[in-house]
């Protein structure tokens, strides 16, 4: 008499656990390659830190060399003291490190969500109501498209012009310059423990804004709403155009 053997189906629930593939599955792998990835992420860690204290170095470093020698040894007759340095409107050379949010907008906000913005500005005055400013921001999100969100680092970089009311209102010892701005550049998403390449799109901004100086130094506050080109992060999908918003306050050293 022959046997029939009958093979029990596993439940649906169970399969559909099994090839449920989350982001931690795909960094976790055999211990050696979590171990890289926690090496990468820590160096990451180290790579900002490094370039907030150099950016911090560079600012103090300026500040220290514009102060003119005299004014550490005392005054004399024809000398300034590091006060009127301070006071002083004088420069065309501008540092402004700053922080702030990032907002996103529209479909971005399906990737990303309200994050931190960090970064530092350089600005050369051409002309008194006309100058060139090059910033670079830093904001860590994280992919909402993703299972398990992963951490991305998104990079800013870009160049415009920026149209300023010079002396618009003065007081004793203080001015209020409005500002507008345009310009273009790129922007990089980089996953921060994912073993995926990083994408790097080409974006353009509209800014405006408004600046309390007190000689050399001043107190900024600037909006910026930005249009960027989108490539799928996966290389899976088409090319869209991204919205997003960014507010930021900082400080202005004038060299």
């Amino acid at each position: 008499m022959s046997r029939v053997v009958a093979f029990a189906r596993p439940p649906r629930s169970s399969v559909r656990a099994a090839t449920t593939i989350t982001a931690r599955d795909l960094v976790a792998g055999p211990p050696r390659s979590r171990r890289a990835a926690t090496r990468r992420a820590r160096g990451r860690r180290f790579q900002a830190a490094r370039h907030t204290l150099a950016a911090t170095f560079l600012i103090g470093l300026a500040v220290l060399w514009t102060v003119p020698a005299h004014a550490q040894g005392g005054g004399g007759i024809g000398q300034s003291s590091g006060n009127d340095w301070i006071n002083s409107p004088d420069g065309v050379v501008e540092i402004r490190p700053y922080a702030g949010a990032f907002i996103p907008t529209g479909p971005s906000r399906a990737l990303l969500k309200n994050a931190l913005l960090a970064g530092g500005q350089v600005s050369v005055r051409i002309l008194p109501e006309l100058a060139a400013t090059g910033t670079f921001g830093w904001t860590p999100n994280n992919d909402r498209t993703f299972v398990g969100a992963p951490t991305l680092d998104v990079y800013q970089y870009d160049v415009g012009l920026e149209a300023r009311g010079a002396g618009w209102i003065q007081g004793n010892g203080w001015d209020f310059t409005p500002f507008v701005g345009v310009g273009g550049g790129g922007r990089t998403y980089n996953y921060r423990n994912l073993p995926f390449s990083s994408t790097t799109d080409v974006d353009g901004y509209g800014a405006v804004g408004g600046e309390l100086g007190f000689g050399r130094l001043g107190l900024r506050v600037e909006g910026r709403d930005y249009i960027s080109q989108f490539h799928p992060l996966t290389n899976v999908g088409r090319t869209t155009n991204h919205n997003d918003v960014s507010l930021a306050a900082g400080l202005r050293v004038r060299l």
